[in-house]
């Protein structure tokens, strides 16, 4: 698989039916503002015009990126919360309650516009560094952006609750931790990639971790390593399915196993925390 960037992998700690202001401090203390890397005026564009139109006929969702704005075909109403709170089109199953059984089902070719006298603050956004918004734990310009088309389109109203759920637990193994600190803490330095079965780190903080390894092994990641410093890593792993054939002579071992070998860090299972979104109110949107 072709290496890609690991952008936006961000897991944000609050929820609300309406956009906040640059600024605005939500319920649980979280401050929304967009990513430093973003418009000079910290102002938030607008969506100009939005065209929504179901898409009956594919299953994979596709961004197509557009200069001025957003676009997207055969996206779901899950995916398109999930890209607009959590920065990737990813939500476990277990961290969402309430959702109509028609937001997995159902897809959207969504076409969301700025107007023209927006087009240099977009481009701006284009160019936000999601690495720098991972770091301050802070939404992107493009995420509020997209939180404003489901309030607006999707009359969305949802909220947080803190749940104990079945979590792995990241920790340091004693004596043991192999991470390497970083010679630099110079934000926009950092650089992660991530292909099957790779993941390589530079200048990062731990906060890339548990997002990255909830997506490969389905269940919510809690840190309790106490590590705030930045650091280079290279973790290689087999993944679970992979055939003696594709993984070839001498295979790195599996990802738990990995974890501990070449990190020095351990997931312990347990119970835990994690925060659980949930869908007090949303509608299919009105054709356009």
């Amino acid at each position: 698989m072709k290496p890609i960037l690991l952008a936006a992998l961000i897991t944000l700690g609050c929820l609300s039916a309406t956009t906040p202001s640059v600024g605005q401090v939500q319920s649980d203390g979280v401050v929304q503002t967009p990513n430093q890397n973003g418009p000079s005026n910290g102002r938030i564009p607008v969506f100009d015009v939005v065209l929504i139109k179901p898409n009956k006929s594919e299953t994979q969702m596709q961004e197509t990126q557009p200069p001025d704005g957003f676009g997207v075909k055969a996206i779901s109403l899950e995916e398109l919360i999930a890209l607009a709170y959590n920065g990737t089109p990813f939500l476990l199953d277990s961290l969402i309650e309430n959702a109509p059984k028609w937001a997995k089902s159902d897809r959207f070719d969504i076409e969301a516009k700025v107007d023209s006298s927006e087009m240099d603050t977009m481009k701006a956004v284009n160019n936000e560094d999601y690495f720098a918004a991972m770091m301050r734990g802070a939404p992107t310009t493009r995420m509020l952006m997209l939180q404003a088309l489901l309030r607006d389109h999707f009359k969305l109203m949802a909220h947080f609750q803190t749940k104990d759920l079945s979590v792995y637990a990241l920790t340091v193994l004693k004596g043991k931790l192999k991470l390497k600190e970083s010679d630099t803490t110079d934000v926009l330095k950092t650089e992660a990639r991530f292909s099957d079965g790779e993941l390589t780190g530079r200048r990062m903080t731990l906060s890339i971790l548990p997002p990255f390894l909830m997506m490969q092994l389905g269940k919510p990641v809690i840190d309790q390593t106490n590590l705030k410093g930045r650091y280079d890593f290279d973790l290689r792993w087999t993944p679970e399915g992979r055939s003696d054939e594709e993984a070839g002579a001498n295979p790195p071992p599996g990802l738990l196993t990995a974890i501990q070998e070449e990190l020095g860090l351990k997931l312990n299972a347990t119970k835990g925390p994690a925060k659980v979104l949930v869908i007090d109110h949303v509608e299919r949107p009105s054709e356009n």
